[in-house]
């Protein structure tokens, strides 16, 4: 017997496997770092898609077997789907910026130390520590465009479970919750 249509996205693991194992490559390769986040944020784009599939997958699962739909159960497993998303994206984007803070640092301590009369070599390291500055600050800004994204993942999983009480395991994910429901600590 074969599995009803969209079974294996829904059973799949949402970590992106590319992002398993940090590195300071992924972090000092903006395209890579983007790539990471984007792979990540393939949950929260498809909030609503996904539940739908996986609350139709349940009521069939219940049809066949005369059991009962569980509507909580969807909301439950989107919950620490989410959850565990979120926990990855913030320590991809906390690593990334502790990498490229440490390199920029060390960059400025070279350039410090050099003497003034070596000009080729500073313009060469002011170029890169330039460049560095510009990737310190895209990736210091993945921390708000973080937050819009969690909020508005947060709302769409509101409206699909509107009477979802969510376990809190941390106090990281009551902060979200509190975020997104316009709650300030």
């Amino acid at each position: 017997m074969s599995e009803p249509l969209g079974s294996a996205y829904l059973r799949s693991p949402f970590t992106p496997p590319s992002v398993t194992d940090l590195s300071p490559s992924i972090c000092l390769n903006l395209s890579l770092f983007k790539d990471a986040l984007r792979q990540y944020r393939a949950l929260d784009d498809q909030i609503t898609m996904r539940m739908n599939r996986e609350a139709a997958l349940e009521r069939d699962t219940a049809r066949r077997g005369g059991g009962q739909v569980d509507p909580q159960g969807v909301c439950a497993a989107t919950w620490r789907e989410l959850m565990r998303n979120f926990a990855g994206r913030e320590k991809l984007i906390n690593y990334c910026i502790s990498v490229v803070d440490a390199s920029l640092s060390s960059k400025q301590q070279a350039l410090a130390g050099q003497e003034a009369g070596l000009d080729a070599d500073r313009s060469g390291l002011r170029e890169s520590l330039y460049s560095d500055e510009v990737q310190k600050n895209q990736i210091h800004q993945e921390v708000f465009v973080e937050n819009i994204v969690r909020q508005r993942a947060i709302q769409a999983f509101k409206s699909r479970c509107k009477f979802f009480d969510p376990p809190i395991a941390n106090p990281k994910e009551q902060e979200w919750w509190d975020q997104a429901s316009g709650r300030r600590r």
